[in-house]
């Protein structure tokens, strides 16, 4: 054989390899988001059975919560987009700590992390090393004794609850975010 065709045959080979191996992990990231999805989704509707005073189309209340540096801060006073989705997290929460991965690889900028308020009772020393380790630039609020999770019986961590600046609920999801849901609230 000749040297162009040696070279050819190990391009092809080279270039079929690689394509078979993105389109691999393309699919396997579009079944996990799937089944992630599907099992979240039936999460939600089991524990929205047992809430009886959170759903879509309500307004929740505006609470005074702390933020890492201990001020007093109103939620109504940070909620400023269309659209904002309030993460009730617990640092000991394996699945948490991977949403606030994803989350900090994703926002880039102070106009995006201004969909996002994390929302927790963890010890704040806690909440602020996850901040610093993750670079996480979402307002964080300190849930003392879970005053505010209790008025929806939030105990099952991570939860979501969309709203908009008027503070109506458009959207609840228990678990894991996706990257698409994650987008959709940033567009």
């Amino acid at each position: 054989m000749s040297i162009r065709k040696v070279t050819l045959v190990t391009f092809t080979t080279i270039l079929v390899i690689s394509i078979a191996y993105f389109v691999g992990i393309k699919a396997g990231t579009y079944f996990k988001e799937k089944e992630l999805f599907s099992n979240r989704k039936q999460n939600t509707r089991h524990i929205l059975a047992k809430m009886d005073n959170l759903k879509i189309g309500i307004t929740i209340p505006n609470y005074t919560f702390e933020d890492l540096s201990f001020q007093l801060v109103e939620l109504q006073t940070i909620i400023t987009q269309s659209k904002t989705m309030l993460i009730f997290i617990e640092p000991s929460c394996h699945t948490c700590i991977e949403d606030l991965e994803r989350l900090s690889k994703i926002i880039e900028s102070e106009d995006d992390a201004a969909h996002f308020i994390i929302i927790s009772s963890g010890n704040p020393r806690h909440l602020m090393d996850i901040r610093a380790n993750l670079d996480i630039k979402i307002p964080i609020l300190y849930d003392h004794e879970q005053g505010y999770s209790s008025i929806f019986g939030v105990f099952t961590f991570p939860f979501h609850i969309v709203i908009d600046e008027k503070r109506i609920v458009k959207n609840i999801i228990s678990g894991q975010l996706t990257d698409k849901e994650i987008y959709i609230l940033l567009n």
